[in-house]
């Protein structure tokens, strides 16, 4: 190694000192303020997808619309409470074991507490001025669901680049995906702004701090910092929406021109057709077509003829068998049961099953990343005005699909004289009852307070004072 080697290498670990190494090392070549590019174009998924392919417009939708009507709770942590605690609650709620399930609510009920926040609330309810819940989630979800990707902005009358934990919010909208570009900060802040383009050389840049960004899997790392978005879970399925692309423009074109197209001319050399006749016999195939008269559509010929096809009939392409498994692959994608691409086929036993499947694998996972991003983005500014920990969770076991297992669970919390009558409200999802006796444990049997049911030692005969 020469001196100036040697220089370049002290003077680069000096420069290093203190930095994040992480970084300097995979975001190296990424230049203050430059735009980072994005792996794939939202719009492939969203023009070509979700607008023109059947199979992922029906699967997201059923999927925003189940979300959708998931109920939003404000929870406020009790001591002791971690997130770890709180993982294994959602880990267990996903069981289909009831005893599992039951000991997730017991988890619940030791370490959250349902209560009210205004301030919060008011984010939930009412979003924006121009959305609802529904209207907004269904859009912040859909834009993960098709492109990998969502962007939510957050507005208030205290906001502190600087120090976000002191922003307060009133409102916050979903952004639209394919028009958001990452803005890098350089090495040491990959993630600087958002920005977004709506006209030539026209951006607006949104703060980092502002922005909740929820993006999916992305292990394709660059030089060029794309491994920064999410790739779209339609991504691995590109082939099937070109193939559907393709196969609904076969199928048009083959209905409008009434089947494949080809040539008909004279069997035998002898007998060649002049261009006349050709003529004639093109006009009377057009005229045969265009009739409602069936002996029209029937006339003699003086010499044989042969029919020469260009192109293969729909049932020879098996358009249609492709098509199938192409909308099966897709309900895979997505997570949703087969059943429900063919309701009729479904049984009674097979959809309550299906049901559950779709809550857990689809919709749960979809619930407790957007609890998971609103609880960081919303809590802590409040926390540290109130100096209580809140949790925000959306209770996909209030879904009717659930309600089964919850009766269950019912049926396990009449039998469990270990808990309070609030502390079984609440496994229920009913709430709290500032009542006399709700916080007490009852014993079994004639249901009387435990305080009542000890004997004083004043009632106890003299020899019982006598040490043993």
């Amino acid at each position: 190694m020469g001196i100036f080697d040697g220089f370049i290498k002290t003077e680069v670990n000096r420069l290093l000192q203190g930095q994040n190494l992480y970084n300097a090392n995979t975001f190296r070549w990424i230049n203050k303020d430059a735009p980072i590019m994005m792996p794939d174009n939202p719009k492939t998924y969203i023009e070509d997808g979700y607008l023109k392919f059947a199979a992922i417009n029906r699967c997201v939708n059923l999927l925003l619309n189940k979300v959708a009507s998931v109920p939003v709770i404000i929870y406020e942590e009790k001591e002791g409470a971690t997130n770890q605690k709180f993982k294994e609650f959602q880990l267990l709620n996903k069981s289909l074991e009831i005893p599992q399930k039951f000991k997730a609510q017991l988890i619940k009920v030791k370490t959250l507490t349902e209560t009210t926040n205004k301030e919060l609330q008011k984010l939930i309810d009412e979003p924006n001025d121009m959305q609802s819940w529904d209207d907004w989630v269904k859009y912040f979800v859909g834009s993960y669901l098709l492109t990998g990707n969502a962007y939510d902005y957050f507005n208030g009358p205290v906001i502190d680049i600087e120090k976000p934990e002191k922003n307060i919010y009133s409102e916050h909208f979903v952004l639209p995906t394919g028009m958001i570009q990452i803005i890098s900060g350089g090495m040491n802040k990959p993630v600087k702004s958002f920005r977004m383009e709506y006209g030539t050389n026209q951006f607006l840049d949104y703060p980092e701090s502002q922005i909740i960004h929820w993006k999916s899997f992305n292990p394709e790392f660059m030089w060029s910092g794309s491994q920064l978005y999410g790739i779209s879970v339609l991504r691995a399925y590109l082939e099937p929406i070109l193939r559907n692309k393709l196969g609904d423009k076969e199928l048009s074109r083959q209905m409008a021109n009434g089947g494949v197209f080809g040539f008909i001319g004279a069997k035998n050399p002898e007998h060649n057709l002049s261009i006349d006749q050709k003529k004639e016999m093109k006009q009377a195939l057009i005229d045969a077509k265009k009739s409602n008269d069936e002996i029209s559509r029937i006339f003699p010929t003086g010499i044989p003829l042969e029919w020469t096809s260009i192109g293969l009939p729909v049932a020879d392409l098996k358009l249609i068998e492709v098509a199938n498994l192409d909308e099966e692959s897709i309900y895979k994608a997505f997570n949703v049961p087969l059943v429900y691409s063919n309701q009729d086929s479904a049984s009674y036993n097979n959809q309550s099953t299906a049901d559950k499947q779709f809550i857990y694998n689809a919709i749960a996972p979809l619930c407790e990343d957007i609890g998971s991003l609103l609880t960081k983005k919303l809590c802590k500014g409040i926390e540290k005005r109130t100096g209580k920990k809140f949790r925000i969770y959306l209770d996909y076991n209030a879904l009717p699909e659930m309600q089964a297992d919850m009766s269950k669970i019912s049926d396990w919390l009449s039998k469990s004289p270990e808990l309070t009558y609030n502390e079984k409200r609440e496994a229920k999802g009913y709430g709290r009852l500032e009542i006399t006796g709700m916080d007490s444990i009852f014993i079994s049997g004639n249901e009387r307070l435990i305080e009542d049911a000890a004997i004083p030692m004043s009632d106890f005969p003299a020899e019982f004072d006598t040490p043993l």
